[in-house]
């Protein structure tokens, strides 16, 4: 495979948390969707065993809210955002990349404007959201959210305790009726833990977006405009490796959006 050329300025390292072997297996299955159980079994541990790494995961990084602790290990470079971007955000990508090549790149192709480039970008990224939001609106209604559900769920990603959701969802003190809620929520969304269901409800457009969304948008389009800038007029690349950093810096930008989206309303709200 052809060598990505990645262009961007060399900045300072944070300091990271340091993780073991299993505790890093941990996240990185989390982050995948696996549940605790299911993670266990992948380990090959017991539950008591996979409790201690979980609960050591929490200690290192000082908070027991894991779109936190994942939003931690993704800025640190311990967990890779490209390595968990779905399949039909690829195929987007893909796509985008043979049309931004076509009309940018190419001797035939006809000049276009650097603001144009960044309205195919931008054309990029909602098309990611249309898709998606499209496969949810096409499900049955008995497959999607209700109203309480979608409650709940806001509900949790505000970090609300248990007392607080019973008295604003007006239901009884019943664990059982927050853990029914719990099930129907995961298998509408299509995750096994909160991370994966507040990450999906986010791609849903089912929470509210922060208030600083279309200025991190704007900024990561700017970005990503001036790096696929660069790429065109680095002459000594062959086609393929152009592609391929197109198809790359698309990627970026997604992932950056969508993880900016995730972990700043989770530090607006909590």
């Amino acid at each position: 495979m052809p060598k990505a050329y990645k262009l961007r300025k060399n900045k300072r390292k944070s300091k990271t948390v340091i993780l073991g072997h299993l505790e890093l297996f941990y996240l990185r299955l989390y982050a995948h969707g696996l549940n605790t159980n299911e993670i266990a079994d992948f380990l090959d541990v017991d539950q008591i065993k996979v409790n201690q790494i979980r609960y050591n995961i929490t200690a290192k990084y000082n908070t027991k809210n894991w779109v936190k602790i994942l939003g931690k290990a993704f800025k640190n470079n311990v967990l890779q955002q490209q390595d968990f971007i779905s399949t039909v955000i690829k195929q987007i990508a893909l796509q985008h990349t043979q049309l931004i090549y076509e009309q940018y790149f190419l001797p035939t192709s006809s000049s276009i404007s650097n603001n144009q480039l960044k309205q195919n970008i931008i054309a990029f990224y909602y098309t990611c959201e249309v898709k998606l939001s499209d496969e949810y609106d096409k499900k049955k209604n008995d497959e999607k959210l209700t109203s309480q559900e979608l409650r709940f769920v806001k509900l949790k990603y505000n970090n609300l305790s248990p007392e607080a959701i019973y008295k604003r969802l007006s239901i009884s003190h019943s664990e059982e009726k927050l853990r029914s809620l719990k099930r129907s929520v995961f298998k509408k969304l299509e995750a096994n833990n909160w991370y994966n269901a507040f990450k999906k409800a986010m791609q849903l457009n089912l929470l509210d977006e922060p208030k600083s969304h279309s200025i991190n948008l704007e900024s990561e389009v700017a970005t990503c405009c001036n790096k696929i800038i660069r790429i065109n007029n680095l002459k000594r690349l062959l086609d393929s490796e152009k592609k391929l950093s197109i198809y790359n810096e698309l990627l970026e930008l997604y992932t950056n959006v969508e993880f900016s989206k995730l972990i700043t309303n989770a530090e607006e709200s909590i």
